[in-house]
């Protein structure tokens, strides 16, 4: 099984010489400057897009220039140079002679240059410039139509870029959302779980501890009664035990008491308790300091894919194998049973009912930036899959490949 580990920037150049790129524009635009000097043949180049101000156009990239000029290069839409072209919309060719009369508008002196309009959205307009030729030549009308064309091109690079940051905002918030419902989630299993064990444990217990008074009370030749307080005591017994099984399912303890690798212990010993023949358990790596959400979310994975094996799966056998990676969590889940396309008509109403929990673990894991997969075991029955990113220090490699099978025994 892989996992995609990124998308590559459209633009990844390197200029000489840089701006600080405006926050609607984050995207390395080096190459862009880079290649509009390469086509016109020209020393210098830059790209001014909109400032915070609406009105004031600010260098964001540039090439050949000084930083100096750089850190200066700010004009007010109406101004020239830049500003002029940004509000006519019209691009400029000037050469030497007759650029004399704007030179005292430039910080930096300039005999031949170019500036053509870059439409963005909405009213705003970049300019991308470009000056002084290579070998002491002039700019001609085909350099200006070769860098109105390409102007074109650059236009469209940054309406996607900034489409693709809104995408990204909106699915932080996305995510943002989902935790946090996740995380009222747990607060409110918390809420329920120390309820039953203050609560109705302890009256559980107070009961069982006065039937066990009354009991040496009574005579001994009382066998009826004797009898009839076994009964009501083992009947209260199997109630605290259920109680402490909600719980446990609700907020298990010994997650917060012993750490991740002592819950999944007990939630397979728990799963073969109650008919799994056997349930194996591999945990690769060393476990680090994970944070309560992403371990929440490996243990809730394995508590719904070992309740649905148990429920549903009509399998023998389970395995789960978790392994940490310096950057990652791989965890996967098999079992031998029907697997998921296997099951007949009459239990589509039963597989349907885990689909709920499941997808619930899919917006889990994916909230956390992981990645989940279910389907069908190459052996017959079902397998089940999730990576979760790790902060780089959280573990140390072990040298283990994470392919399709979970390489443990059969």
């Amino acid at each position: 099984m892989e996992w995609t580990r990124g998308i590559p920037t459209m633009l990844s150049a390197t200029a000489e010489t840089s701006g600080e790129v405006g926050e609607d524009f984050p995207t390395p635009l080096s190459s862009v400057v880079e290649i509009a000097r390469h086509l016109v043949k020209s020393r210098r180049a830059s790209l001014m897009l909109p400032a915070g101000d609406p009105d004031q156009l600010q260098v964001a990239v540039a090439s050949g220039l000084p930083a100096a000029v750089v850190a200066e290069a700010r004009v007010r839409i109406g101004d020239p140079v830049s500003g002029l072209v940004a509000k006519n919309r019209q691009p400029l060719l000037v050469n030497e002679g007759r650029g004399a009369r704007i030179r005292r508008f430039t910080s930096h002196q300039t005999g031949s240059f170019i500036s053509v309009p870059i439409p963005l959205e909405g009213a705003a307009c970049g300019v991308l410039n470009v000056s002084d030729p290579v070998a002491d030549a002039t700019f001609d009308v085909d350099d200006l139509t070769a860098l109105q064309a390409y102007a074109g091109q650059v236009a469209n690079t940054l309406a996607f870029e900034s489409a693709r940051q809104r995408l990204e905002q909106m699915q932080d918030a996305v995510r943002q959302s989902r935790l946090q419902l996740i995380q009222a989630q747990e607060d409110e299993r918390r809420r329920i779980a120390r309820d039953l064990h203050d609560e109705a444990g302890h009256t559980l217990t107070a009961a069982i501890f006065r039937l066990d008074l009354e009991a040496m009370k009574l005579p001994r030749d009382f066998v009826e009664a004797h009898a009839t307080l076994d009964r009501t005591r083992a009947s209260l017994l199997d109630c605290a035990a259920t109680l402490h099984n909600i719980a446990f399912a609700l907020r298990p303890q010994i997650l917060e008491d012993l750490g991740l690798s002592a819950a999944l212990r007990s939630l397979t010993a728990q799963a073969m308790e109650l008919g799994i023949e056997r349930v194996d358990l591999t945990i690769d790596g060393r476990e680090p300091p994970l944070d309560e959400a992403t371990e929440l979310a490996v243990f809730r994975m394995v508590q719904e894919a070992l309740t649905n094996i148990r429920k549903h799966a009509r399998a023998s056998r389970a395995w789960v194998q978790l392994v940490f990676d310096p950057d990652q969590a791989l965890l996967a889940i098999e079992d031998d049973g029907v697997g998921v396309a296997s099951a007949g008509a009459e239990d589509e109403a039963t597989r349907r009912r885990p689909s709920l929990g499941l997808r619930g673990l899919r917006d889990r894991i994916e909230a956390l930036g992981g990645a989940f997969e279910m389907g069908p075991r190459a052996e017959g029955g079902t397998r089940l899959a999730a990576r979760l990113p790790l902060a780089p220090h959280h573990a140390e490699r072990d040298g283990r490949d994470w392919g399709q099978d979970s390489g443990h025994p059969r």
